[in-house]
């Protein structure tokens, strides 16, 4: 049953794969606990695009206004 391996080294290998299932089970549960932590770090891609349309416009506001200034000096 153990293809010619003896007893300590069945041991042996047991306790490895029972090491790798509980660094994979921490790991998939830190991983789990990041991702719920994303939202608090990082804006959503709709928020992201509205601000940057909203910041776009502001802009272009801005620029109408001095180009409006530089017109007006420059007919007096």
């Amino acid at each position: 049953m153990t293809n010619g391996l003896n007893g300590l080294q069945v041991k042996i290998l047991t306790w490895v794969v029972y090491g790798l299932i509980m660094f994979l089970t921490v790991v998939t549960g830190w991983q789990q606990v990041k991702l719920f932590e994303m939202p608090n770090e990082f804006v959503r891609l709709e928020r992201y695009q509205s601000d940057s349309n909203t910041s776009r416009e502001s802009l272009k506001r801005i620029e109408n206004k001095i180009d409006s200034l530089i017109m007006s000096l420059r007919i007096e």
